[in-house]
């Protein structure tokens, strides 16, 4: 003879057979927490390609070291440089290894000479770099800047 169970029975022999346990739902504090650190590897992937891209694209960044571009960008601040190009203009700023030096600076174009040579300087200082640079020296030509936090 063969004994029929209910359907309860059935339910809980099939509860005790499974191995696997539910998964735990996460608390109401733990919710924010793992909301953030999703965002956060996602910001920084995000961050990590764009940098990659930019310089497969010839691109360059610099985090300024010294106050000597303050006010407009100050220490800390990232700046994007595209390319070097061979015609620069009074005004724009530029990344350099000036001569006899092996840091790069960042600053901004006073003047251009017939030969090409650059006269350069910090936006906070009151004199001119005591050097000229040539556009071999030039490493890139800003395009943006983004303050430090």
């Amino acid at each position: 003879m063969t004994r029929v169970s209910s359907p309860g029975e059935q339910a809980l022999r099939q509860e005790m057979a499974s191995p696997s346990m539910p998964e735990p739902t996460p608390s109401p504090r733990e919710r924010p927490m793992i909301w953030s650190l999703r965002v956060a590897i996602i910001v920084i992937a995000v961050s990590i390609l764009a940098s990659a891209g930019w310089r497969l694209l010839g691109g360059s960044d610099y985090v300024i070291t010294s106050p000597s571009m303050c006010p407009t960008i100050c220490v800390g601040a990232l700046v994007l440089d595209e390319p070097p190009g061979q015609h620069y203009h009074a005004g724009e700023v530029i990344s350099f290894v000036p001569p006899g030096l092996n840091s790069v600076y960042t600053h901004r174009i006073v003047y251009v000479f017939p030969n090409g040579s650059i006269e350069t300087k910090g936006d906070a200082a009151n004199i001119i770099d005591p050097w000229r640079i040539y556009p071999s020296m030039v490493r890139g030509r800003e395009v943006a800047y983004a303050p430090a936090a």
